[in-house]
């Protein structure tokens, strides 16, 4: 949840990156480079900032990063932003893509930031089994729309070929989330949706709702930065299917 306390003009220029050392990760000793210092910005001052005890990784998650992504920006320094990169930090936080990939003018145009609390329960996190994924996609609204669609087709003793169903899916859950405030890559969920599906299908195998759901969003989040390998995207559903069977 996010309360709007006062809306104040900050200038990238002026900000101070002692005042990141409220995150824990945060090592004031070491130079940032250039793109981890514009990353701290935003999470002081965005529309997506920051919570107060949330990871970094949990931060980078609901911008839109993978983790290996987060791990290049924050571990190994890099130098460099792929455009791709940039729109999604800059749809997220609203800031200029142009400022968010290479510097290059004001990171806000034509608004003042506004200084806001984000509470820890607007992170995107799935915990289970002692395990946290950060992700965009919505467990409970996912979940929500298989059990829809499998006890629909329960109740008319009825079933859908893996391709249909899916794309009933997606727009099921598409339907039940804000996607203004939740930027998903609806053609890679399509796709993890139908392989899991169609995987199941040839194998015989029956897996539960709440299975499938935590399945996609691992897949998901995997492959956000490469969803257009969707031959290893197929070789991972087979063999996660394959290991869980």
């Amino acid at each position: 949840m996010i309360e709007n306390k006062e809306d104040i003009i900050v200038r990238y220029s002026e900000f101070n990156f002692a005042e990141c050392s409220q995150f824990k990760e945060f090592n004031y000793e070491h130079e940032m480079t250039d793109i981890q210092k514009r990353m701290y910005f935003l999470m002081m001052h965005s529309e997506m900032q920051r919570g107060k005890g949330e990871s970094l990784y949990s931060w980078s998650g609901r911008v839109g990063l993978s983790r290996s992504t987060a791990f290049g920006i924050f571990n190994k320094g890099n130098a460099t932003m792929h455009s791709s990169v940039a729109q999604k930090i800059a749809a997220a936080t609203g800031a200029n893509e142009q400022w968010v990939q290479n510097g290059i003018g004001e990171p806000f145009t034509g608004r003042t930031v506004t200084n806001q609390v984000v509470s820890d329960s607007g992170s995107s996190r799935v915990e289970t089994e002692g395990l946290t994924i950060t992700t965009a996609i919505d467990k409970d609204k996912l979940q929500q729309a298989f059990e829809t669609t499998e006890q629909a087709l329960n109740d008319q003793h009825k079933t859908m070929k893996p391709e249909p169903k899916a794309e009933f899916i997606t727009m099921l859950y598409t339907a039940l989330i804000d996607t203004e405030k939740q930027k998903i890559d609806k053609k890679l969920l399509n796709t993890a949706i139908y392989l899991v599906e169609n995987e199941l299908s040839v194998q015989r195998h029956i897996m539960s709702p709440d299975k499938k759901t935590l399945l996609i969003i691992a897949i998901y989040t995997l492959y956000i930065d490469g969803a257009s390998n969707v031959e290893a995207l197929e070789l991972s559903i087979k063999n996660l299917i394959r290991s869980a069977a």
